[in-house]
């Protein structure tokens, strides 16, 4: 630990890429980590500490499994690479039963390991020049490419840090700017831990113009956050101490003052004194301060749309004082450096100044919550619905209300741009893409919300109408599925290419009868299509039809003569009639159209080059053959199914001039 600490206080041996670069005010970092996390299929996993019968319904969902490295990152003098991850339990004689070593140098190095609570923090000590640690362990070889250090970047700031799933953007920018304009911050540490309702782009939005913030990292941390409920509700939870471990050794280190508090909270003391200004003038560096519930109540008690829902909304607490909430604490990281360790609701290894968190309290807005983000959230709305404020059961916090007041009725708020509270639905693609991660994550009433959405902006979109019907079977919703079945064919009767490509599946999975009746109603629909009837044959040609298919196959290359897969299929047609002249004269032709492609090429070679062999021209054979090699070698898809194909090609045209 002493070696952790002292290579943390200078930084004299790295050079400027370990330690990043230096940035001017109003920047916002998209910060990157270096982790590794195990695929969930793989040979080990983390085994969950807690029993079977200790568990609760979501808890597999949120336990992690996988996470090996949160992040790995220079110490800021360059002399050693700092991990953090979640606790090893029964993988330390996995991953890390290996050895070290420094690259490009080779040096063999050892790691050092510091357990704080639920997080392993190793450093590793290299030689000068190091750019990587390579860890070679039971399973094969892993790289570690260390990030750069920036807590020379929020030197001297006053900091909030916290993580957020899919808050509402405007709460994310009002949270902010509370505090920048009520106790003077002046920058953000974020850690996005995985939402699904907007992306980097749309937080940057939220913290950008903010009067007084003047830098932000925005850290993309989707990993588990970890069990929270049920027996022994400690033991899976690693992330959220993780990411503050995290935060203090690359980002925060030198900052002013920290503060660590929710999206749903706001500090307030009586006399509007700074919360950050109190931590650093305190007599140990450290405020732990109590907190207190903000109902779900208002004056008409009518729950409005999320895009009304704000901070600004809520002053009611319950009568007495409000419900007791746990606290949350604030640290002078610049005094105390290394040895305080910030948690959910305190931090160790300081004891705070009691007389100054006395004068300072946090609301927790009970009304800032989404159902979507957790299975807490959505019991604790049900619990305590939207309510009509009674003077019997609630009161005003006046100093709340006088806040709230002033930083959001100030000309400088009402300056700030219009924010939605989620990411813009309106283009239709990301909404599909979001669909299907919430239904791979098994919530398909946010995949089917954002599924209508994408349908609202294209309607006309097949694959958009077949997917609504898979979020409704998910459901159980099977009337719903039929129709937006029905719907999905009826758009693919009208797109003859989608029709045709959905027609060819049913044919190549042996459905040739329901195949044909489709097409024989798709032909209805679009009587001129080449591609139409190129199926068509190949359906006529499976039945036994073979004049038929001829037929089909003719008005095929007649609608689109220049098209080398439909010419393709012709000359195959011919060759299996034995009508061989005819098919080297289609081979011919396709192997001259300029949209040919390297497959086409490859059938119309070894196709002419057989047809001539079958009516004894064994040189024009050869020839083809040795000059679609000689044309068709250099190319990289000329693999050995395709040289195969040439060779049984050659062998037939032997066995045919031996038999002549």
């Amino acid at each position: 630990m002493v070696r952790l600490f002292r290579s943390l206080k200078k930084a004299s041996h790295g050079d400027q890429l370990r330690r990043g670069s230096q940035y001017d005010d109003n920047v916002i970092i998209d910060l990157a980590l270096s982790s590794w996390t195990l695929d969930p299929n793989a040979v080990f996993h983390r085994r969950s500490p807690r029993p079977l019968i200790d568990r609760d319904v979501n808890y597999e969902d949120r336990f992690d499994y996988t996470t090996i490295i949160y992040d790995a990152f220079w110490s800021e003098d360059g002399s050693e690479c700092i991990l953090i991850c979640p606790p090893f339990e029964n993988l330390t004689v996995n991953p890390f039963d290996g050895n070290f070593r420094a690259l490009p140098s080779g040096c063999p190095v050892t790691p050092e390991y510091l357990a704080t609570g639920p997080v392993q923090i190793i450093t590793i000590a290299v030689p000068p020049g190091t750019t990587a640690v390579e860890l070679q362990y039971s399973l094969g070889l892993y790289h570690i490419v260390p990030q750069p250090n920036l807590c020379h970047v929020f030197k001297g700031e006053r900091l909030l840090v916290a993580h957020s799933k899919d808050n509402a953007l405007h709460w994310i920018r009002d949270w902010a700017y509370f505090h920048a304009q009520q106790h003077g911050c002046s920058g953000v540490l974020f850690y996005d831990n995985g939402s699904h309702q907007y992306g980097k782009y749309d937080l940057r939005k939220a913290f950008t113009d903010i009067p007084g913030i003047k830098k932000v990292a925005l850290i993309d941390a989707s990993f588990p956050f970890g069990a929270i409920k049920g027996a022994g509700r400690n033991d899976s939870r690693y992330f959220q101490r993780a990411y503050l471990e995290h935060a203090k050794y690359r980002l925060y280190m030198h900052a002013k003052s920290v503060l660590h508090i929710d999206i749903d909270e706001l500090v307030l003391s009586e006399s509007e004194e700074s919360v950050f200004a109190a931590t650093e003038q305190s007599t140990t560096g450290c405020l732990n301060f109590e907190g207190r519930w903000v109902e779900r109540v208002t004056d008409d008690g009518i729950e409005p749309e999320i895009s009304e829902i704000n901070h600004n909304l809520f002053r009611y607490v319950s009568k007495n004082g409000g419900r007791f909430s746990v606290g949350k604490c604030a640290i002078a990281s610049e005094r105390l450096g290394a040895t305080a360790i910030i948690t959910t609701h305190r931090a160790y290894g300081v004891n705070p100044d009691y007389e100054a968190s006395k004068r300072f309290k946090h609301l927790h807005m009970m009304g800032l919550k989404t159902r979507q983000t957790n299975v807490k959230n959505k019991e604790r709305l049900d619990e305590f619905p939207f309510e009509k404020a009674n003077p019997d059961k609630h009161e005003i916090h006046e100093a709340l209300a006088r806040q709230l007041d002033k930083a959001f009725g100030s000309e400088a708020y009402r300056a700030l741009p219009e924010i939605p509270p989620f990411a813009d639905r309106s283009d239709a693609d990301i909404c599909r893409v979001r669909a299907g991660y919430a239904l791979e994550r098994g919530d398909p009433v946010l995949a089917k919300s954002l599924i209508e959405d994408a349908i609202a902006a294209e309607p006309e979109a097949p694959s958009y109408h077949l997917f609504l019907a898979k979020c409704c079977d998910f459901e159980g919703q099977y009337a719903e599925r039929d129709a937006a079945l029905a719907r999905a064919d009826q758009l693919l009767l009208a797109n003859p290419k989608m029709a045709v490509d959905k027609i060819s599946r049913m044919r190549r999975a042996g459905m040739v009868s329901e195949a044909l009746e489709k097409l024989n109603d798709l032909i209805e629909n679009a009587p001129d299509h080449p591609l139409v009837y190129r199926e068509h044959g190949e359906l006529l040609r499976r039945t036994g039809e073979r004049e038929a298919a001829e037929v089909a196959f003719r008005k095929a290359c007649n609608l689109d003569p220049e098209n080398p897969n439909i010419m393709g299929v012709w000359g195959t047609h011919l060759f299996r009639l034995n009508r061989y002249e005819e098919a080297i004269d289609v081979y011919t032709r396709l192997i001259e159209l300029p949209r040919s492609r390297f497959r086409d090429l490859a059938d119309a070679y070894v196709g002419r080059g057989i047809a001539n062999a079958k009516i004894g021209r064994f040189d024009d054979a050869s020839e083809s053959l040795d000059t679609g090699e000689a044309r068709l070698s250099n190319r990289y898809l000329f693999d050995t199914e395709v040289a195969r194909r040439f060779a049984d090609a050659h062998e037939i045209v032997r066995k045919e001039r031996g038999n002549h």
